[in-house]
């Protein structure tokens, strides 16, 4: 039995794809077709035809696609999420010598992530991953320092909400911080200083840091005079 090679014929208009598809099949293709660049791309994934013909209006509304794709893999390939404990370099990542370098002191129950890029459904799904892998040490705070985060989107807020009520359910406190003014607006239209408390909103790692580890301070005074109280 001789395989036939399968081409993909992407036309919108339904006249000149009929016509294409009874050349090609009488000349011993095996043809599908498609309306639409949403269309091709569902039925290059499942059927893989060994060659594409496309309307020209079409080919430039997948190259769109295309690129807006392969834009949106890159970004979230080159997005980082940096975890900190013990010690933290506030001028790291920036042009600043070393000089200028000032390191934080970060107490045991306290974790840093800084999120180096946007936050959009991508990074937010590594996020949460990342999250998940370091439930079996949970920590008493966890700074999210946003300083590099340019924007965030419907998705990365969801992910952001169940995280801060995750882990309030936890016991666990969420501080931001570096969080630029544009994104700010975001959280708060989403309500977001509400769940965590406006000061929890911090303008500079060293705020956050400094707020945490009181935190930190503060339950560890509690824990000693419930022991000394029993």
């Amino acid at each position: 039995m001789t395989i036939k090679d399968r081409v993909l014929v992407v036309e919108d208009e339904k006249s000149i794809s009929g016509l294409i598809k009874a050349i090609l099949t009488a000349n011993g293709y095996d043809v599908i077709t498609a309306s639409t660049g949403n269309e091709a791309f569902s039925m290059i994934s499942s059927h893989c035809p060994d060659l594409v013909v496309l309307d020209l209006t079409i080919a430039i509304e997948i190259g769109m696609l295309l690129a807006v794709v392969l834009f949106l893999r890159r970004v979230m390939e080159n997005t980082q999420i940096k975890v900190y404990s013990e010690q933290l370099d506030v001028a790291e990542g920036t042009d600043l010598d070393a000089s200028h370098h000032e390191v934080l002191d970060v107490l045991p129950g306290v974790e840093v992530y800084e999120i180096d890029g946007p936050f959009f459904f991508g990074v937010a799904t590594k996020f949460e991953e990342l999250m998940r892998s370091t439930l079996v040490d949970k920590p008493k705070v966890r700074i999210v320092r946003m300083r590099k985060v340019p924007f965030i989107d419907s998705t990365a807020l969801h992910n952001l909400e169940i995280l801060i009520e995750s882990s309030q359910a936890d016991g666990i406190h969420i501080v931001l911080s570096g969080v630029k003014e544009n994104v700010r607006e975001t959280l708060l239209r989403a309500g977001i200083d509400r769940m965590i408390g406006a000061d929890h909103i911090c303008p500079h790692i060293s705020v956050a840091v400094e707020m945490a580890n009181a935190i930190v301070r503060e339950q560890s005074a509690d824990r000693a005079a419930d022991v000394i109280t029993d």
